[in-house]
């Protein structure tokens, strides 16, 4: 329990070090609100169940949904019920807010996986381009260094959603597959290649399609990836303002390109990046 407190407070500390206000969210939710944009993974470990008004509410598996929920439902309108909810007499842009919650997914135990665990969930509103994505790997990076943990034991693996985006314009594979081909790319550290291979297949992605598409995900930097999309789309320019970012936050030597780093949730529109420990050769996601 020590331990966890002096994790806690310095998730504290450095969120508010970079400006960001604390709030909480629902323990108990609509279980809509996980499934609407989920990945399958996150649905088959939902634990839900039907409350005594015949609802589907589920226990949040993640923290990251609920800020969606209240930016769609309420529009302009939210920057009073943010400034009511944390007793401010006026909100201006950027919201930045962050919250530490227990979540539970009904999951296979392995190692560095549990059925509960506290997600550490920050947020950026209204600021342009990557510099949010910029400010949050700063934040986290900042962390690491409060517990002694060094570039040298963990990094970033970054890539954009808006990467795989431009491969299937690329390629000519059809756009309506961006959200199966989102999840399928995703499980490429899980599980063997001939079965990436298989279930893009089965989505409907020719052979063809699929060497092409899996020849762009092993790449490692970025000049290799615009030779190979013969173009600097959305993707290659702003991946190139969150790099030129990094050396002035000084963190460049935390992180690297990887465009293999795809997320299954269709709430992920741009730039994404994952931790990786690299001792141990695993990777978590951020």
């Amino acid at each position: 329990m020590r331990l966890r407190s002096w994790i806690f407070h310095n998730f504290r500390e450095v969120s508010r070090l970079f400006g960001f206000e604390e709030v909480d969210y629902p323990v108990l939710e609509s279980e809509t609100l996980f499934i609407r944009k989920a990945g399958e993974e996150i649905r088959d470990q939902l634990y839900s169940f039907e409350d005594r008004g015949n609802h589907r509410v589920a226990l949040r598996p993640e923290l990251t949904p609920f800020w969606l929920k209240w930016l769609y439902k309420r529009g302009i309108g939210i920057f009073l019920y943010v400034a009511f909810f944390l007793n401010l007499k006026s909100v201006s842009l950027p919201l930045k807010w962050f919250a530490i919650g227990q979540c539970w997914r009904s999951e296979r135990m392995t190692r560095g996986r549990r059925r509960e665990h506290y997600q550490w969930n920050i947020d950026i509103i209204g600021v342009p381009g990557v510099t949010a994505e910029a400010e949050l790997i700063s934040s986290i990076v900042t962390f690491f260094k409060r517990l002694g943990i060094t570039s040298s034991d963990v990094g970033f693996k970054v890539s954009s959603q808006k990467v795989l985006q431009e491969v299937l314009q690329c390629y000519s594979i059809p756009e309506h597959l961006f959200g199966k081909v989102c999840v399928i790319i995703d499980k490429m550290e899980k599980i063997p290649l001939e079965e990436i291979k298989t279930e893009l297949g089965s989505a409907g992605v020719s052979e063809k399609a699929i060497v092409d598409l899996l020849q762009v995900m092993y790449v490692k930097s970025l000049s290799e990836l615009e030779e190979k999309l013969e173009s600097a789309g959305d993707a290659i320019v702003e991946l190139k303002q969150l790099f030129s970012l990094a050396g002035k936050f000084d963190y460049s030597e935390w992180i690297q390109f990887d465009a293999s780093v795809i997320r299954g949730l269709a709430y992920y529109t741009g730039v994404v990046f994952e931790v990786i420990f690299l001792v141990l050769l695993s990777s978590f996601f951020i």
